[in-house]
């Protein structure tokens, strides 16, 4: 099956990239390559804009149609395969928002390792709720792409907000 080689390749990564932060930064450094942090930017920047339209077929496009695809996100905790991830934005995102905007900051960092790249940004949200409530956030995200038929799809994807206490 080929998303169990895609899951290995996803380890393998996590671990490669765990002994290079275990090195030295400029190692770290050196395995970015600028014209990658400028594609995937790029794809991100693509990503929010169909994310901000509050449509989930618009944001099918950039992920792996899968029902092994795990997805980290905000709400609920955990989706697992396309269909539960399209669904849940939809009834825990979507549905309840008159607004959504996301915008990737500046500081994506594009690491490869083979047909695998790894990306991670932070972004600022600003929505307002069906009750018109305004909600701003700032949050992080690391995604993993792998190239399907010639096009970078996500196939991992974790987002988070800092924790305040």
């Amino acid at each position: 099956m080929e998303f169990s080689k895609t899951i290995k390749q996803a380890i393998a990564i996590a671990l490669i990239t765990l002994s290079v932060f275990m090195q030295s930064p400029t190692t770290v450094l050196a395995a970015n390559q600028p014209s990658d942090n400028v594609l995937f930017k790029q794809l991100t920047d693509q990503s929010y804009a169909a994310w901000n339209t509050l449509d989930p077929d618009a944001v099918a496009k950039f992920y792996l149609n899968d029902p092994d695809i795990v997805i980290y996100d905000a709400t609920p905790l955990k989706y697992k395969g396309w269909s539960d991830f399209k669904s849940g934005i939809q009834t825990h995102l979507f549905d309840k928002l008159n607004r959504f905007q996301l915008t990737a900051n500046d500081d994506l960092e594009a690491t490869r390792h083979g047909d695998l790249v790894l990306t991670t940004f932070t972004y600022h949200l600003s929505a307002e709720s069906k009750t018109g409530d305004p909600i701003e956030a700032e949050g992080r995200q690391t995604d993993l792409w792998q190239q399907h038929n010639g096009q970078w799809l996500i196939f991992h994807e974790h987002t988070s907000a800092p924790v305040s206490l």
